[in-house]
């Protein structure tokens, strides 16, 4: 095990955020829990206070994840789900053989469900948690299964209720925000491609025919893809570039806030474009930036088009039953792990004897694993790291807590206090969260073995995480070679189809411009998350892909995403003759790709299929490029465009260069 990766994690996992963020969220959360924990306490049960205040804590946690629809429908729903678990849980108590098996689809289900939304996932996985924990706790229960589901969704209904005091949200929240964020990259001059992703994402997982709004935002996001393109063109052109993206940047910041608080205060009128003679891709940088503007006041709606067809919830899902996958390898390192976690607490229970302090307590093992397992080493390491020193302070607490006087009213105090420190320092990272976190739940329980309890097995269960991790790997360094290939076939596909636009348009033509777009950038954004994640790694055995090729290959790939994208932009205002140049220059480009993706496949000297034509092989130059790479040497063509094709192709043997050097290791 490489000891430097370890450290990094370590360093990763214990920075800390800033405490107290989003002030009137903490303040309904904490209000919350006060209205809960006094109910509990009125009905002078333990066992009901207990299962109250659960149901107030986790649809307070429901809250605070990730949403699409409104956070409070999600939170409600995901209420409604862990109840039901809870349920089928007290249910199902002792029968183990069906109880292990159901704890296995659920969370290989929720490793899955990663692809599609990580809100869903974690909503998934406490759904499992309090299955699991209450089909081993079940037998002690003095009360019906029904009974128990009831006493938990009354602490959430009452969690769920307070949210219905002021300060609101307005409708469609997470999509004003992804909407919103968007615009503020492309102010900004950041790469727009993950923030455009989740823009487009949120919307197809809620959009409808005949609703305005949806519609509106679907607006949005098709404007500022364009502008995301002219901007790009734009830049080829330094001389003439500063002026416009500045005036640019303006508006798109104005229209970013327009987005986030459609009720706030007027913007200032934003910086003048500049005057004087204007070029094609400058009037047009005007005229989408100025469209964007009257949609986002709600001055003009004009029709979406149908070019923005995102994956589906289903589709992304099927895409990742696949072995090589590494959200199917995360899903089943999960699932196996968890149910491991519960046989090994439930073994050390039964080796201990009944009367021992991990009786009815192995869940907690499989809490801590579900909690730190993710699909890469680098968060799964910070994690769990940062959640076992977190662990140990917690139950350090909550042992020194449980000392106090037996009162129940004292116990009640104690705990909304610890409940209050969770939510004031939940956003400053793992060992914060869990050292509230676990001490709130150690005096939930009663006596110093209880905070024991909990603190060992999590500590178990971060043993057992690590290892299931180091046991059953997903290293993204060795899939890069892979994903490398994967995007310069579907970069390849992008100019393709962006040729035979360029022949002639049709709607079927633009149809498959932005089906290959789509495709090009979500595998883009996965080929340059690997290379993120690969820094966190331990080096490859055979010394493949090293560190300092990392950050030139991510810069390599960026580039010919977004000088591609500046093609596209650039192509209505070719000349005839320029058009034709391109259109040999680009077959050129999408041969260089074809040829990166084909390297070290079998077959990679034969015949390398492009649009309707072939490139033998043999055609290929020493240095990698095809001839017609060179086409715009004999043409008159805009500086912009030739710079686009140059650094295109420099990228793209750029890569090839460092694949190269990569595989001689």
């Amino acid at each position: 095990m490489d000891l430097s990766s370890i450290k990094r994690a370590a360093v990763r996992g214990l920075t800390p955020g800033r405490p107290f963020q989003n002030p009137p969220m903490i303040l309904r959360l904490v209000i919350g829990m006060v209205i809960a924990s006094v109910v509990g306490y009125a009905t002078h049960s333990p066992q009901t206070q207990v299962i109250l205040t659960v149901g107030a804590l986790l649809a307070g946690v429901s809250l605070t994840l990730p949403h699409n629809r409104s956070r409070l429908v999600a939170a409600g729903v995901g209420s409604l789900a862990q109840a039901f678990g809870l349920y089928l849980g007290v249910t199902l108590s002792g029968q183990w053989w069906v109880v292990l098996v159901l704890a296995f689809l659920g969370f290989f289900a929720s490793g899955m469900l990663r692809a599609v939304a990580v809100g869903i996932s974690i909503r998934v996985v406490l759904m499992s948690i309090l299955f699991l924990a209450f089909a081993e706790m079940g037998r002690g229960l003095n009360a019906l299964p029904l009974t128990v589901a009831l006493g938990f969704l009354a602490g959430a209904a009452i969690m769920l209720a307070v949210q219905l005091f002021p300060p609101y949200e307005p409708r469609y929240a997470a999509q004003r925000t992804a909407v919103s964020v968007f615009y503020r990259s492309l102010a900004s001059g950041t790469p727009t491609a993950a923030t455009l992703l989740a823009a487009d994402r949120s919307l197809a997982l809620l959009r409808a025919d005949g609703n305005d709004q949806l519609t509106r935002f679907v607006q949005l996001v098709e404007r500022g893809e364009e502008a995301a393109q002219l901007l790009l063109a734009l830049q080829n052109r330094p001389e003439s570039a500063e002026q416009w993206q500045k005036a640019a940047s303006a508006r798109l910041s104005s229209i970013a806030a327009r987005i986030a608080r459609p009720n706030g205060p007027e913007e200032s009128s934003p910086a003048p474009w500049p005057t004087g003679p204007a070029s094609g891709v400058q009037q047009a940088l005007r005229r989408v930036v100025g469209i964007a503007e009257q949609v986002a006041s709600g001055e003009i709606a004009p029709a979406a088009s149908d070019q923005r067809r995102t994956p589906s919830s289903a589709e992304l899902v099927r895409d990742e039953l696949r072995p090589g996958s590494p959200i199917f390898r995360h899903a089943l390192r999960l699932a196996i792990a968890c149910v491991v976690g519960q046989l090994v607490g439930m073994g050390v229970a039964a080796w201990l004897g009944k009367d021992a302090i991990f009786a009815a307590h192995g869940f907690w093992v499989v809490v801590a694993i579900a909690l730190i397992v993710f699909p890469d080493y680098g968060d799964t390491f910070a994690r769990g790291i940062g959640r076992t020193i977190g662990t140990i302070a917690g139950a350090l607490l909550g042992i020194a807590l449980s000392f106090l006087p037996a009162d129940p009213l004292l116990h009640t105090v104690v705990l909304l206090l610890l409940y209050i420190g969770l939510q004031v320092f939940r956003t400053c990272g793992q060992p914060w969260s869990m050292l509230f976190l676990v001490a709130w739940i150690s005096s939930l329980m009663a006596g110093p073995l209880a905070a024991t309890t909990r603190g060992i097995d999590t500590v178990i269960g971060c043993l057992i995480g690590f290892a299931a991790y180091l046991l059953f790997p997903t290293w993204q360094r060795r899939r890069l070679d892979d994903l490398l290939s994967e995007w310069a076939r579907f970069e390849a596909d992008r100019l393709v189809a962006l040729n035979q636009l360029w022949s002639g348009e049709s709607e079927e033509r633009r149809l498959a411009v932005a089906h290959a777009s789509v495709l090009s950038r979500v595998v883009r954004l996965e080929l340059l998350g690997a290379i993120r994640s690969a820094r966190s790694e331990p080096p490859h055995p055979q010394g493949r892909w090293d560190d300092a090729a990392l950050t030139p290959a991510a810069d390599a790939v960026t580039t010919v995403g977004r000088q591609i994208a500046a093609l596209s932009a650039l192509a209505p205002y070719w000349s005839e003759a320029e058009r034709v140049g391109v259109r040999s220059a680009t077959e050129g480009l999408a041969g260089e790709l074809l040829v990166l993706a084909c390297a070290e496949q079998p077959g990679a000297e034969g015949a390398v299929h492009v649009g309707d034509g072939v490139l033998a092989g043999d055609a290929v130059t020493g240095d990698g490029r095809t001839p017609d790479s060179d086409a715009l040497t004999d043409g008159d063509v805009a500086p912009d465009t030739r710079v686009a094709v140059e650094q295109t192709s420099g990228a793209v043997a750029q890569l090839e260069a460092l694949r190269r050097s990569a595989v001689a290791g």
